[in-house]
């Protein structure tokens, strides 16, 4: 889950709280109005796409209820998980990700095991030892992935890592996680973009990387008042080429 803390209602916070896969959704709806991929062969594309929508579906069976924080009493987001109940999660993620194909699982493993090596204090030994098996893993998985076709690149496939990394970032920034004015985000192509936040959910970004110069999309999202569901929360967020 992810919770964006809203207007307090007396003495009850009120938060917009996102399923991780909805929150996955959205970063392929970034993804796929983007021009960021345009240069991938059109089947690569593809499963770049899937691995972007489907990068959180280890996190379906947790997102069947809001869980409590009981000792904080609020909603218990993703970035409060034990390492071990990270690693189950991640884990789940890889092994469907790779039911998609080569290339999805190879990228999302990657997008995990790098997340895996944050981790810090006594869980740190716990996460790099994952995220060295998962590096093991993609070494093998990447040769597989190109021997099937020789117009297959090992380029496509850091595209394709580099482009998760950025909208499932990007997804989480604009829903509202960070209270940055801005924040930059690394391109495929080695360069920086700078997004800026705006009122009314409006966004920029420079350089501007989709394909229309105003791009809109709806979060699907609860309500939430401390610890019970009260109604939907579904705010639109818009991108706008040189909105500020």
């Amino acid at each position: 889950m992810i919770k964006v803390a809203l207007d307090r209602h007396g003495d009850v916070q009120r938060w917009g709280v996102v399923r991780q896969v909805d929150h996955a959704r959205l970063s392929f709806d970034l993804a796929e109005r983007s021009i960021l991929l345009s240069g991938l062969p059109d089947v690569v594309k593809s499963e770049v796409l899937c691995a972007i929508d489907h990068h959180d579906d280890g996190w379906q069976e947790r997102d069947l209820a809001i869980e409590i924080d009981p000792t904080r009493n609020r909603p218990r987001t993703f970035d409060e998980m034990t390492v071990d109940e990270a690693l189950a999660i991640w884990g789940r993620s890889v092994a469907r990700a790779q039911g998609f194909g080569i290339l999805s699982g190879w990228t999302v493993a990657g997008h995990f095991a790098y997340l895996a090596t944050l981790k810090d204090g006594a869980e740190r030994p716990i996460g790099r030892a994952w995220a060295a098996e998962r590096q093991t893993e993609r070494a093998r998985w990447l040769s597989d992935w190109l021997a099937l076709d020789p117009s297959y690149r090992a380029d496509h496939a850091e595209t394709a890592l580099t482009c998760l990394r950025l909208f499932d970032s990007l997804s989480l920034y604009v829903i509202g996680v960070g209270s940055e004015s801005q924040r930059t985000f690394r391109l495929p192509d080695g360069r920086t973009a700078t997004v800026k936040r705006l009122p009314n959910g409006l966004f920029s970004a420079q350089p501007w990387f989709f394909d229309r110069d105003d791009v809109s999309f709806d979060v699907a999202g609860v309500l939430v008042d401390d610890t019970e569901i009260v109604g939907r929360w579904q705010p639109t967020i818009t991108l706008r080429r040189d909105a500020d």
